[in-house]
């Protein structure tokens, strides 16, 4: 049975805070690009956003309980991924409710419309 240290787990928040840096940003600047969120579900969104709302007032919620307010930022981890999937989402919900609401049909380019494989036909 394998043991992992606490040192590991806090290595191991810091690339989920990373790799949430990075996966959300090309979507922004798609949707910027394309000046659309059609092929967005805004709901995975919404719900996320909630996530990160729990999240917080959950260590508010600590840090009230224990008058230990240290202990809100005191997870730099925790508290960073909530405010940054937060921070995310309203740019996401801005986005699709406010920037791009009736935007016309989204802008294509040859790489949309191309086929990823193309298929060969033997003889």
């Amino acid at each position: 049975k394998a043991v992992v240290s606490t040192q590991s787990t806090g290595i191991f928040s810091y690339v989920k805070l990373a790799v949430t840096l990075v996966k959300y940003s090309p979507q922004v600047y798609m949707n910027f690009r394309k000046k659309s969120t059609e092929a967005v579900s805004i709901y995975q969104f919404l719900m996320d956003l909630t996530g990160g709302a729990i999240s917080l007032v959950q260590m508010g919620i600590i840090a009230y309980n224990f008058d230990d307010w240290k202990t809100f930022i005191g997870d730099f981890t925790k508290f960073g991924l909530a405010a940054l999937s937060i921070s995310y989402d309203l740019i996401f919900i801005l986005q699709h409710y406010v920037l791009y609401r009736q935007s016309p049909p989204p802008i294509t380019t040859a790489l949309d419309t191309e086929p990823l494989f193309k298929e060969e036909i033997s003889d």
